[in-house]
């Protein structure tokens, strides 16, 4: 432990409480993960914990939690408490304080995330947390039926969890994630889509086939097949650049191409995701599955007519499903100083009315087009004088 978690846990212990660092902490320090956030579980009452330091957050009153801040970094810590009743398979209506850790790990997930340790190193696994994780298993504490009741996002836990640790659902875990898929459709977008994401970031996002084969997205496809090839298909996934624009075209790529959407612009808006990443991500998704051009010319035109991300998305897409060497080549324009876009021409609309007298309006607006696209396949062009030249001859024509 840091040594900010330390005295954390050793000032709560001086006031004569218990204090253990708890679930993906404990986790991941057992994998020899990087741990990103420090939580801590304690028999003492929120406002007990509240004095004990001197810079302290109550994060939540109802829940238990306290942030304490030490130097810029910070510890959550929780009183023990157990659930209460689940009404909308996402949240407790309450919680119920208890004197003992034991009650507190009862409530958690999965058997690797319900593990507690002390300062002095002694781990509390009442639920076989730490075998579960030799074995590369993810399994709910107790009846995984109930688990997934009470909260349906646990089964898209489980399946990022997967993907980003590389273990598999244990049985029980499974066919009761298939039992429970349709609890799904209660969880708001925002919550899926940031499950769906974590999954597709990950080393191993063909693990969402999982989650497709059992029905977790059967509210987000609509009526649709899933093939049996599709985890095997996902799985060019992790050979994409670790953007989340490209993932999620990524993704609408391998689910059109296996025919499981027809529409990505759709499927991405059912995610809640924000315009840009659903504009970059569709668009992309359809040149690519229209076998995207190697040649310099047409990759130019291509970043031309739908832009950077578009054509970024499209490029990393289709080099990782066909082979190629397109994000290249279109790195390669981005830092030539060539001209992409119509703004970036040496002449604009005023000078051709300034200069050569054309009136605003379609034909000016046919000639600036005519003149962009010589200057795509020529960029030497792009000067003033050549292309007031240039333009002056389709003017008389």
């Amino acid at each position: 432990m840091p040594g900010y978690v330390v005295q954390t846990l050793e000032k709560i212990e001086q006031c004569g409480y218990e204090a253990y660092i708890v679930g993906g902490c404990v986790r991941d320090a057992l994998l020899g993960r990087r741990v990103h956030d420090w939580d801590a579980a304690t028999s003492a009452p929120v406002e007990a914990t509240e004095k004990m330091f001197p810079r302290t957050v109550l994060t939540g009153r109802k829940y238990g939690t306290v942030t304490v801040l030490t130097g810029g970094r910070k510890v959550e810590v929780t009183t023990y408490r157990a659930d209460g009743e689940y009404t909308d398979s996402r949240h407790p209506e309450g919680v119920v304080f208890v004197s003992d850790i034991r009650t507190d790990l009862e409530r958690r997930d999965f058997t690797m995330n319900a593990m507690a340790m002390d300062l002095r190193g002694e781990l509390l696994d009442p639920f076989g947390g730490r075998e579960d994780i030799a074995a590369g298993l993810i399994r709910c504490v107790g009846d995984p039926e109930k688990r997934f009741s009470e909260d349906a996002l646990r089964m898209l836990r489980a399946v990022r969890f997967s993907a980003q640790l590389g273990f598999e659902i244990e049985s029980g875990t499974l066919d009761a994630l298939r039992g429970c898929a349709h609890l799904v459709s209660a969880l708001s977008a925002e919550r899926v889509r940031d499950e769906t994401e974590k999954t597709i970031m990950s080393s191993r996002p063909e693990k969402l086939y999982t989650a497709f084969e059992a029905g977790l997205y059967d509210s987000y496809l609509g009526p649709s097949e899933i093939p049996a090839a599709l985890g095997e298909r996902l799985a060019v996934l992790s050979d994409m650049p670790f953007s989340r624009q490209v993932r999620w075209c990524g993704l609408c790529a391998v689910l059109t191409e296996e025919e499981v959407i027809s529409d990505a612009a759709d499927f991405l808006h059912r995610f809640r995701l924000d315009s840009r990443t659903v504009s970059a991500a569709s668009r992309g998704c359809g040149i690519a599955v229209r076998e995207m051009p190697e040649e310099r010319l047409e990759l130019k035109r291509i970043l031309a007519a739908e832009g950077r991300d578009a054509a970024f998305c499209a490029a990393a897409v289709a080099d990782a499903l066909y082979g190629g060497s397109r994000v290249r080549s279109l790195k390669e324009i981005a830092g030539s100083g060539e001209c992409v876009r119509r703004s970036d021409l040496a002449v604009s609309g005023a000078d051709l009315r300034d200069e050569l007298g054309i009136p605003p309006g379609t034909r000016m607006g046919d000639i600036l087009q005519a003149i962009f696209e010589h200057v795509l396949a020529h960029p030497e062009d792009n000067t003033r004088k050549k292309l007031l030249k240039l333009a002056a001859s389709l003017a008389d024509d």
